[in-house]
């Protein structure tokens, strides 16, 4: 069975006729995010509030993806990938968290208060829900989000400039948009992630690769959490 994608059977990007489609599915995805938060804190199920919030942001791009796998304007990212960009994407998302833990250890920066309080006063199951949302839910929904519709519509058209372009403007709003956080570490670890994903999309053109990888980022994190 073929696993790499054939590079001249990739989708290429059309003009800026993507674009307010993006902006729309962007900001649909996260008033559904907020949506699903709220129905969980009002119905008593506050544990589950960021579950609810990743679960259902990621229900709702993963519906939009299928509408729009046809589309001429939307073509699908791809399923399958190399086993050589999973690892030389998985060895930069390694050295990307490796990079910024140590950083924060040598500048002495205290642990990000929401990581601190992440399980606090949950259950065995519910934090074994909030883990299962961190690698999974939320890599769906975020990929398709960011690396899927904004970075494919802010690409102008299939070339490296344009690419680079896509990826660095995707990447300051992914860092932008996790504003729970307090230190710039942190941020600087979400921005060179986003800059590992946002190059991985258009090498590999595949969304399994990326949702991967995105969740890989995020047992690293947890991991890592635990040496504060």
């Amino acid at each position: 069975m073929e696993l790499a994608v054939q590079r001249e059977e990739a989708p290429r990007a059309l003009s800026w006729t993507r674009l307010p489609y993006a902006i729309l599915l962007f900001v649909l995805w996260l008033f559904t995010q907020e949506v699903a938060g709220y129905l969980a804190v009002s119905n008593g199920f506050t544990s589950y509030l960021l579950a609810s919030k990743v679960t259902g942001g990621a229900l709702f791009m993963m519906a939009a993806a299928w509408a729009t796998r046809r589309s001429t304007i939307w073509p699908a990212l791809w399923w399958r990938f190399k086993a050589r960009d999973w690892a030389i994407g998985s060895i930069l998302v390694l050295v990307v968290y490796l990079t910024g833990f140590a950083a924060a250890q040598l500048l002495g920066t205290p642990q990000e208060q929401r990581m601190a309080n992440l399980f606090v006063g949950l259950s065995s199951f519910e934090s074994l829900m909030l883990i299962a949302a961190v690698i999974i839910a939320a890599p769906i929904g975020e990929e398709l989000a960011f690396r899927h519709f904004l970075q494919g519509g802010l690409t102008f058209r299939e070339s490296p400039f344009w690419n680079w372009v896509a990826a660095l403007l995707t990447a300051i709003v992914f860092a932008s948009l996790h504003s729970s956080y307090a230190q710039m570490t942190t941020y600087a670890t979400l921005f060179a992630l986003a800059m590992v994903l946002g190059w991985m999309r258009f090498r590999s053109k595949s969304i399994a690769l990326l949702v991967l990888l995105h969740g890989q980022a995020g047992a690293v994190a947890l991991l890592l959490n635990l040496l504060y």
